[in-house]
């Protein structure tokens, strides 16, 4: 992201390769893999873009707030949520796969795994999702 709320990918040389307007700014930062990005455009809506030129592959509404960054993995995107749940959403579409309730809000971090998803808890907990 770019200090104007832009969406961006910016090369290792720290070349511009392409930009995206937009108007509300990225929040609570960004994920790729695989050629695909991740970017959180509003607290609810998450979007996944080809890193190769920047087009949109999907948007998906979050049903509440993200409070952590999403992550991204070859099957699933991962978004923690202040209703202290993690929603899984499908990489290759944007729909809505499953949810964990980790009975609070998620600030720390979640990330894909071969066989499913690691979820960090704020107070040291970790929860294997299969």
């Amino acid at each position: 992201a770019l200090a104007d709320g832009s969406v961006a990918l910016v090369a290792p040389d720290g070349v511009i390769r392409w930009t995206k307007p937009n108007p509300g700014g990225v929040i609570g930062g960004v994920a790729a893999t695989g050629g695909r990005g991740l970017a959180l455009l509003s607290k609810r809506r998450l979007a996944c873009y080809d890193l190769a030129n920047g087009s949109v592959l999907w948007t998906s509404d979050l049903s509440a707030d993200a409070c952590a960054p999403p992550a991204l993995g070859d099957a699933l995107a991962l978004v923690p949520c202040d209703d202290g749940f993690v929603r899984a959403i499908g990489a290759a579409d944007g729909s809505a796969r499953w949810s964990f309730r980790a009975g609070q809000a998620v600030r720390v971090s979640a990330t894909t795994a071969p066989a499913g998803a690691v979820i960090a808890g704020d107070h040291g907990e970790v929860w294997f999702v299969p």
